[in-house]
């Protein structure tokens, strides 16, 4: 059981890239190097997320998926470097929550993004890195926009399929350290994939 539920009920997100620019100096088992290939994986549940607005269901082309945070994880080369780190508390004080979501029109663009807000791509999300030392902060942020049509169905299981270049308006794909602006490395996206997770 992944996320309290059976495999084959969830969907694999795999997203690939290679280092653009890297400044992320860490000992001789954690280094970044420009060249690296980059693939951030996880599951992702597909049952669709209700979000209401004044009592109002709210349809505005972005859906939103829960992501099955222990099943996440980032190797660059060929070294899992990290997994997701905590989220921060929700408003009303409660845990928070990872979302994979897609976006359809909006108001002219599709697209796709992880985030710790569902409908923020640019909060991006907490990483914990493996060797960095207790007490250090790191994150990535991970935006892609494409031309409308491109992404077929902001509904998870409706959307299979790969995504790469064709379509793609800008792709933003960084790891930071300390603070969101201090990015240390910047990645070159090269495809996404979403399928089941039991194939």
């Amino acid at each position: 059981m992944v996320c309290g539920k059976a495999l084959e009920t969830l969907v694999a997100v795999a997203i690939t890239g290679k280092v653009d620019v890297s400044t992320f100096v860490g000992n001789k088992n954690l280094t970044i190097n420009a060249g690296d290939s980059v693939s951030m994986k996880f599951l992702a549940d597909p049952t669709i997320m209700y979000r209401f607005a004044e009592g109002n269901f709210v349809k505005d082309g972005i859906g939103p998926f829960p992501i099955c945070e222990e099943e996440f994880k980032i190797t660059i080369g060929s070294k899992v470097l990290g997994h997701l780190g905590v989220a921060p508390l929700t408003y009303e004080g409660l845990p928070g929550s990872f979302y994979f979501s897609l976006m359809q029109g909006r108001p002219v663009r599709d697209g796709a993004w992880v985030s710790q807000d569902p409908i923020d791509p640019l909060a991006g999300f907490p990483l914990t890195i493996h060797g960095a030392g207790a007490g250090s902060k790191f994150g990535g942020t991970f935006a892609l926009d494409y031309v409308r049509h491109s992404i077929p169905s902001t509904d998870l299981a409706s959307a299979f399929g790969t995504y790469g270049s064709k379509g793609l308006v800008k792709a933003t794909m960084d790891i930071w350290n300390g603070w969101a602006a201090n990015t240390v490395a910047t990645v070159k996206f090269d495809s996404l994939t979403i399928k089941s997770a039991a194939k």
